[in-house]
């Protein structure tokens, strides 16, 4: 969906407010949430996906309620509010589950991966994507829609460098992306095929992969995506030794970063080319080169890659001689380490947060749960005491003279036994003073 069409639809969405609130209502407001992501504040979009969520929940739409819950996950995630992005989708998954709905399921179970993902639980996160592929698979999906699974499967299993798994879930992608003809999605497979080959040294085949990802990306515009597959066929022509090649690709992988304001490309590739120019003995260059990619990165917060720049200025210094200066940057080196590693440790405890959060909102939803079916038992026994109190107060169709009530089939019981079966009453017989008088002479009663 483009902008147009998205306007197209908050229009339509005005017209629909004047009319009672129906499933239209609250599908053109799951459609505004899911595809305003992508044009829209996040709050707008939000804002949409919790009035769909509220009027689903009212009328009794659960699996509009379920696209809602699992829309407001991707908001939350995308703000990086993990703990309520996985509250939702774990709601969301709930409910797909209780209605039968395996597109909900498989959908609640890529985005929790998702979550995990971002949270650098790549172990979690591949758990997620298999059980989504394996959902996939048991409704029968396209294979474009299993591809996108593959496609997070074989990405996790090249974050673990476990190469052979990762090279077969992107081989099927491959396959189906390149029979679909989406150049887009055919030029990001093969830049993950490449990088595949790339930590295997095959450099030959992982050259061959990136520059077709390279051609597509420059042939359809996606110059910011372009730009990080430069910088990965400049680190294959350093891998080979080709340093003056090298040179030329993280030159043109700086240039095409700046001109998209890619900042991340831009620092990778100066840092990079600082070492080639150092390799290539242009001190000069090179510092100048180092320099502004440890601006770039202390700018937006990139401590890694200060760490790499901070050793190639190390290098630099010994490589001039001075030595001195070579041991200021290594007493500068050492502390962002240790500073890059407390980063690291404060994440762990900040997953760990969010683990806990995120458990303790889900024993809260739990907890509402079993609290509404406890309600729901006791109003279902609650509304079988009230029919028998009406099968009581009801017109009884009694004998005049025996006294024998008939029941809804016809036949005739004795009272004592049509109370027993319609109440919890049980009967004790004994006799009144006025029937012990008639039947007794005084003296004889029991």
């Amino acid at each position: 969906m483009n902008r147009e069409e998205l306007s197209g639809l908050e229009e339509k969405l005005e017209s629909l407010r004047a009319e009672p609130a129906g499933d239209d209502l609250v599908r053109v407001l799951n459609d505004l949430a899911y595809n305003g992501l992508y044009y829209l504040p996040s709050e707008r979009a939000e804002a949409y996906a919790t009035e769909a969520r509220d009027l689903a929940e009212r009328l009794g739409l659960d699996e509009a309620l379920a696209q809602s819950l699992l829309t407001l996950g991707v908001i939350k995630l995308d703000t990086g509010n993990y703990p309520d992005a996985m509250a939702f989708c774990r709601s969301s998954l709930k409910l797909s589950e209780r209605i039968g709905n395996p597109k909900g399921i498989a959908s609640a179970q890529g985005t929790i991966g998702n979550i995990f993902w971002n949270m650098g639980s790549v172990e979690k996160a591949l758990e997620q994507y298999i059980a989504s592929l394996h959902t996939k698979q048991g409704y029968g999906a396209s294979p474009d829609v299993l591809a996108h699974s593959y496609y997070n499967i074989g990405s996790c299993y090249l974050s673990q460098k476990e190469l052979d798994k990762a090279e077969s879930a992107f081989e099927f992608v491959r396959n189906v992306w390149e029979a679909s003809g989406d150049r887009a999605k055919i030029a990001f497979i093969y830049n993950n095929i490449g990088a595949i080959h790339k930590e295997r040294n095959e450099l030959e085949k992982a050259m061959d992969c990136l520059g077709r990802a390279l051609e597509i990306r420059l042939e359809t515009g996606q110059k910011k995506n372009a730009a990080g597959t430069l910088g990965l066929i400049g680190d294959l022509q350093k891998q080979a030794g080709d340093l003056e090649s090298a040179l030329d690709f993280y030159s043109k992988s700086i240039a095409l970063s700046d001109e998209t304001d890619y900042k991340r490309g831009s620092a990778y590739a100066l840092c990079r080319r600082g070492g080639v120019l150092l390799l290539l003995g242009k001190h000069s260059e090179a510092e100048k080169s180092i320099l502004r990619s440890m601006e770039i990165c202390e700018s937006i917060g990139l401590s890694k890659m200060t760490i790499d720049c901070l050793e190639e200025m190390m290098n630099l210094h010994e490589a001039r001689g001075e030595l001195g200066k070579a041991l200021a940057v290594a007493r500068e080196l050492k502390a962002k380490q240790e500073d890059h590693l407390n980063r690291e440790n404060l994440q762990r405890i900040a997953e760990l947060q969010v683990q806990y959060e995120t458990e303790r909102k889900e024993q809260e939803s739990e907890i509402y749960r079993l609290k509404n079916v406890e309600l729901e038992k006791k109003n279902e026994e609650l509304s079988q005491a009230l029919e028998h109190v009406r099968r009581l107060q009801g017109m009884l169709p009694i004998c005049s003279h025996c006294k024998k009530i008939r029941d809804d089939s016809g036949y005739w019981e004795q009272i004592e036994s049509y109370i027993s079966k319609h109440s919890e009453t049980e009967f004790s017989h004994s006799i009144c003073p006025e029937c012990l008088a008639e039947l007794y002479e005084p003296g004889d009663g029991p």
